[in-house]
C-alpha cells in the first residue's frame, strides 16, 4: 500500500496518519499529521516554531487500508511511524520530495 507521510527535519522520523482522526507527532513533537489517507494529501501541523519537514511517500508492502485503520482503532500502534535509524528505509521510500 502507498501511504503519504511527512519525515521530520529535526528527529529524521516519517510520520502518516491511518485514518480519517488518527492525529500522530513526531518523536521530538515538532510536527504532526492528520486525516488519513483518503484525504489525497496528508494535512500538516508544526507544533514547533522553525520546525523542518519533507513529503515522504512509502510503500508499504502486505499492508491493507483495513490494516491501516485497525492499527489505529485498536491502538495496535505498530504503523504510523517510523522511528529514524530502526529500518533499512531504502526498500520503503519511494519519493521524498523537498520543500
Amino acid at each position: 500500500m502507498r501511504v503519504y507521510g511527512l519525515k521530520c527535519g529535526n528527529c529524521l522520523d516519517i510520520i502518516w496518519s491511518r485514518a480519517r482522526h488518527d492525529y500522530i507527532l513526531c518523536t521530538c513533537r515538532n510536527i504532526g499529521t492528520d486525516g488519513g489517507q483518503d484525504v489525497g494529501a496528508t494535512t500538516r501541523t508544526t507544533t514547533a516554531l522553525g520546525a523542518t519537514w519533507k513529503y515522504v511517500t512509502l510503500e508499504l508492502h502486505g499492508v491493507q487500508k483495513k490494516d491501516m485503520y485497525d492499527d489505529w482503532n485498536f491502538s495496535l500502534n505498530k504503523l504510523g511511524r517510523i522511528k529514524a535509524g530502526t529500518v533499512d528505509l531504502r526498500q520503503q521510500v519511494i519519493d521524498i520530495d523537498e520543500n
